[in-house]
């Protein structure tokens, strides 16, 4: 019995290693490459886009933006319900 529990314990620490090694080379490769920031932004022009982060991703959401501000203008009290486009 004392073995067993010896060989669980080390058993749980070598996965608690191995995932630690992934995420250190996860972020390491990120860190690297700007993987993450080249799929966020749809582009491979990362090092040129002078944009941040959070407008490169916001940008595309602009159109949807206007037409969700233009359903609430429409009826500003009571609203249109969550996320519910007027089609008129």
């Amino acid at each position: 019995m004392h073995l067993r529990h010896i060989a669980r314990r080390w058993l749980g620490s070598m996965l608690m290693l191995f995932g630690i090694l992934l995420v250190v080379l996860a972020v390491g490769f990120e860190i690297h490459s700007d993987a993450m920031s080249r799929w966020l932004r749809k582009t491979e022009d990362v090092d040129t886009d002078m944009r941040s982060l959070s407008e490169a991703v916001t940008a595309s959401r602009q159109g949807l933006i206007a037409e969700c501000m233009s359903d609430f203008r429409r009826n500003p009290l009571f609203g249109s319900g969550f996320q519910v486009s007027w089609y008129t």
